[in-house]
Formats: structure tokens, C-alpha cells, sequence
């Protein structure tokens, strides 16, 4: 039971991390600053795969030429690529790593933000495989859960020394 005890021990001390983790990427959210994990790389070597890079909104006037945006290319597919050109009311974007320009101009309707400076290289895998695998997050509560009762309601403190003072 003991090396039980450990192993769950050890278990929740890495869920508690994972916990922190994830706080601590979402915590920008305060602020308006969006998390999203870089899935390609068509933005290489600015931002590889498995980045984390924050994006915020940002009004007409602040996008310009060179700016990193992410926007809404059609209804299911977020992508963040850098304003090549500005023809008329609409934006021409480029991922870095490719040669051409994208085909579609995209309008500022479809922007969803500027990308900032601050990025999380590698952390993205991390969010992307608690995101694919929800059970993990059921493993992660039930693994806390075990913690608690076996710290809570184990044998041994049910057996516990009687504190009270003798009359």
C-alpha cells in the first residue's frame, strides 16, 4: 500500500504542474492576449510547430505591412500568416516559410488579432494532446481524487494518536 501511496503521490505532484501549466499559458487571456498553438510550418523560423504564440486584437489602423496576424481563413480554420500587401480594404498574407502569397486576400472582418512578441516554443504539444485526448483530463482528476482519499481517509490516520489530554 505504501509504494501505492508514492506512486499516486508522484502522479498528483505531476498533475498539479500540468495544472500550472496550463494556468500560466491562459493567464495573458486577462489581458485580451489569445493563446493558439502553431500547427504547421509555414511560419518557420519566426514560429515552428508546437509554439504558443499570443495574438490580440487590434484595430484597421494598426495592421500594417510586416504585421503577424491570425485570422479566420474560412469558417473551421484559424491561421496566422504575415500582411505581405494592402490592396484597397483587403490583406494579402504570407506565411514566411512559403514562396508564394496565400491565394485568398482575407478583409478585417476575418482578422482576429496582431501576434505578439512573446511566444512559448515546444509547450503547444503539451495543449494539443490535452485537447485530442480529453480522458486525459479524467485520468488527471481521478489521479487528485486518489491523492485526497488516500492523504484524507487512509487507514493510518483513522489509527492516529488520540491528541486529547488525560484527565
Amino acid at each position: 500500500m505504501e509504494f501505492l501511496k508514492k506512486i499516486i503521490h508522484v502522479l498528483s505532484n505531476i498533475c498539479y504542474l500540468l495544472i500550472a501549466i496550463y494556468i500560466l499559458i491562459i493567464a495573458p487571456k486577462l489581458f485580451g492576449y489569445n493563446p493558439i498553438v502553431v500547427l504547421s510550418g509555414s511560419m518557420r523560423p519566426k514560429y515552428d510547430v508546437g509554439t504558443i504564440i499570443y495574438y490580440k486584437q487590434a484595430s484597421k489602423e494598426e495592421i500594417k505591412v510586416g504585421d503577424v496576424v491570425t485570422f479566420m481563413l474560412n469558417e473551421k480554420q484559424v491561421v496566422t500568416h504575415r500582411i505581405n500587401r494592402i490592396i484597397d480594404t483587403k490583406y494579402e498574407t504570407k506565411g514566411d516559410a512559403n514562396k508564394t502569397a496565400d491565394v485568398n486576400l482575407i478583409e478585417f472582418k476575418n482578422i482576429l488579432g496582431k501576434v505578439a512578441t512573446v511566444t512559448i516554443p515546444y509547450l503547444g504539444y503539451l495543449i494539443t494532446i490535452i485537447e485530442r485526448n480529453m480522458y486525459l483530463v479524467l485520468v488527471v482528476i481521478l489521479v487528485l481524487v486518489l491523492e485526497f482519499v488516500i492523504t484524507n481517509f487512509s487507514i493510518e490516520k483513522k489509527k492516529g494518536v488520540n491528541y486529547e489530554k488525560e484527565k
